[in-house]
């Protein structure tokens, strides 16, 4: 009979996202695993196999928490211009001690081209995005707030890559009135 677990595995997989977060998967080793999540490694290797396995745990936990967070963004304001400049500024307004842009958007950078099973994870991440963003614009036609001659699905991809530019963008740290500036430009597409 093994020894019971001594840690939370969902806290264990939240700082792990975050070191991924901020270091990458190559950059990050076993012992800085080990040092930043203050286990041993002996416990770490009797949930999870390796670091690859940790990674593509904590990427599934940050995927279900972020989309979360989208549709909670999305739920508080029934004005659609206004929710989209809410997360849009939301993933612009990180405080100093936390990494910047987004654990998906760092993954495909890195990992994407390298192992299938990540790609094909990244494509079905993107898809549900675009559904979560594209029944957000629904309701703002549906609410008479956006025009019924949108193209819903071209606006959608077009404020999917925004929204993923801008947390690459916000690793360079631009000004607030930079960042104004370039989300009021994309809510320019609402308009037709």
């Amino acid at each position: 009979m093994g020894r019971p677990r001594t840690f939370d595995e969902s806290e264990i997989l939240e700082k792990a996202a975050n070191l991924f977060w901020e270091k990458g998967y190559a950059n990050t080793s076993v012992q800085d695993l080990v040092n930043h999540l203050g286990i041993n490694r002996a416990s770490l290797y009797n949930v999870y196999p390796d670091k690859e396995a940790l990674y593509r745990e904590a990427l599934v936990r940050y995927q279900k928490v972020s989309q979360q967070a989208v549709r909670e963004v999305f739920q508080d304001h029934p004005d659609i211009r206004k929710g989209l400049e809410t997360l849009f500024l939301g993933s612009a307004q990180v405080p100093e001690d936390q990494p910047t842009g987004c654990m998906i958007v760092n993954c495909t950078v890195e990992r994407a081209r390298e192992d299938p099973s990540i790609f094909t994870f990244l494509r079905k991440n993107k898809q549900a995005f675009l559904e979560v963003i594209k029944e957000y614009l629904a309701s703002g036609v549906a609410s008479g707030q956006l025009s019924e001659s949108l193209d819903l699905d071209a606006v959608a991809r077009y404020l999917y890559v925004f929204y993923n530019g801008l947390n690459v963008d916000i690793k360079l740290r631009p000004g607030k009135g930079q960042v104004h500036e370039m989300i009021r430009l994309a809510l320019r597409v609402l308009d037709g």
